[in-house]
Order: structure tokens, then sequence, then C-alpha cells
């Protein structure tokens, strides 16, 4: 994870614990001895240690952390909650020794409901008001290559349906497999693919990407029209982005869980991790949001968002007008 998510801020200098296989470990120094961690802290730069405790009994464990405090380094430690949000977790201490108190999974139908309200009121008022972009782009893009405006595209929906996405077409209409990107020859996108660890596809620079396409795509205007998907009940305004049938296929079955809630138009993945290719990154953090579900964590989603997507859209137009 710490690798394949540099965002997080973390960099794996060295790895103290028993001999293990892992390729991971290959090009980092590697000790058994926990006396080692100073030593290693000072000659890699390292300023603390991630405690893995599963890795270790409980007297390794304390003694790894003693060792690291008293040679001045930070000491996090990972209680292998796999899944489970911050929010979930109380720091419920038992005879002064430190216990964790996990909060239920708790989704009362009232906070569902107040969800589909949410979206009802959103999608349609933002959808009303941003008609007119839409109509812009609509015609932009008609100009450009006299093709059709909208894609309608297979993805799965909640409890595993597939239904239509709607967008503003982004790609040329010469070859009709280039519409959906993923419905294309596997072989001939797999170069350019630069998701090399699962079933996603994704592209910096698209070469069947329009000109219109990409500031479009780049300001996420194209996406607005799956609002009109969030009315009819095949979406919602926040949960993990909907995956199409032959990504979904592949999908390991805790991965499936997924399809438990409605996708959205924007998630957790979004806000997060949008440009992190990493199929890791894209698994964990929707897992993330199934597992601690919550009112407060859709608005707070939705607020990230907006800020991102002004900032988006600023760099597109500036970015469009120094090309042209």
């Amino acid at each position: 994870m710490l690798r394949s998510e540099p965002e997080l801020g973390y960099s794996v200098a060295a790895v103290v614990g028993n001999n293990h296989d892992d390729p991971a470990w290959s090009d980092i120094p590697h000790s058994a001895s926990m006396t080692s961690i100073p030593t290693l802290a000072a000659s890699t730069g390292a300023s603390g240690i991630l405690v893995v405790p599963y890795a270790l009994s409980s007297d390794t464990m304390q003694r790894a952390i003693m060792i690291a405090a008293n040679a001045n380094l930070h000491v996090q430690v990972w209680p292998g909650f796999r899944g489970v949000g911050s929010p979930r977790l109380r720091h419920v201490p038992v005879s002064g020794e430190a216990f964790f108190y996990v909060e239920p999974r708790r989704n009362p139908p009232w906070q569902l409901a107040v969800k589909r309200a949410i979206d009802i009121a959103v999608a349609g008022t933002v959808l009303a008001l941003t008609s007119p972009i839409i109509g812009l782009a609509a015609l932009l893009i008609k100009l450009e290559d006299r093709g059709p405006v909208f894609h309608k595209g297979d993805r799965v929906g909640m409890h595993g349906k597939v239904f239509k996405a709607l967008k503003l077409r982004s790609m040329y209409v010469a070859n009709p497999a280039a519409a959906d990107a993923a419905a294309a020859d596997p072989a001939a996108l797999a170069a350019i693919n630069e998701r090399t660890d699962g079933p996603l596809f994704k592209v910096s620079n698209d070469p069947r990407v329009t000109k219109v396409g990409r500031f479009i795509r780049a300001s996420s205007i194209d996406e607005l029209p799956q609002l009109w998907n969030v009315l009819c009940g095949t979406m919602s305004l926040v949960g993990p982005r909907p995956a199409l049938p032959n990504e979904a296929a592949q999908f390991d079955s805790d991965l499936q869980r997924r399809h438990s809630v409605r996708p959205g138009v924007t998630g957790l993945w979004q806000v997060e991790a949008r440009h992190n290719p990493s199929f890791n990154a894209y698994r964990r953090l929707d897992l993330r949001y199934v597992d601690n579900w919550s009112l407060y964590l859709d608005i707070s989603i939705l607020f990230s968002t907006i800020p991102s997507v002004f900032s988006q859209a600023i760099h597109a137009f500036s970015r469009s007008k120094r090309q042209g």
C-alpha cells in the first residue's frame, strides 16, 4: 500500500523482521534483528518505524517500540483492522492498557432515505444550473466532428445490475469501439495502459480523445449528464465509480462488495487518489467507503470534490488557451 500510494507521504527505507521472499524487499536493506533499527534508520535517513503487529510476537513488538523510542524515532503501529475507518475507532484503555473499540456498522433506513433525498435535490439543482454548460459542450462536440453528442456505456450498478451511464462523448467515432476505451481490443490498449496492477484502464494522453474531449474530461464536464442517472436512481452523487462489466468480472469476491451500494458520480477514490494509477488504491478506497459509509462521509466527499473540480476546470481552460 505504501509503495503503490506515494501520495500518502511514506517511503519504505528498510524492513526489520523474519526473512521473507517478497520481491518488494529485494531493493531495500533488511535485517532480522530488532537491535538494528537505530543503525538502519541512521544509514537510510528514516525518521521512524511502522509496526505491523501480526508479523511479530507481542514481546518482539514491545521490544521494537522501546528500541525505536529510545533512538528518538517516531513510532506508528498499524492495528491490523483492515477496512475499518478511523471514525469507527475509539481509544478505550482497559486497566491502563491500549485498547480500541470498533463501532458496529449501522445504516439506519432513515439515513439511506436522507441520502436519496440529497441525491435528488442536489442532482436536480446542479443539472438545472449547469444545463447551459452542457448545451455549450454539446454544441462544440457536434461542431468538431458532427458525431453524436452523448455516449451511453454499460456499467455495473447496485447488486450487479448493468445500466446505461450517460456521458458527453469525448472520443472520436471513426472507430465505434473507441467510444468506450475498455470495450476496444485489449491487446491494442495494453501498450498504453497506465494501470499495470489490475483490470482497469487509464491513460493520461489517450490519442482517441478529441480536442473538445480533452477539455471536458479534464474539467469533469463530460460527467455532468450522469446527474440524470442519479435522478433515475441508477447512480448516487457519492459512491464507488461504476465499473465496466468486463472489469467487474475480474474483481475478487471481496471487491464485489462495492456493488452493495449505488455507484457514484464522485467518490473517495476521486478525492484522495484520482491521479494514482494503482489498482490497489482504487480497491482499498472503494472498500473503505463501503465498510465505513455515513452521511458525514458523503458530505465531506462532496465538499472535497467541489474545489477539485473547479481547480481542474481552471487548469484545463488555461491549458487550452495556451495551446490555442
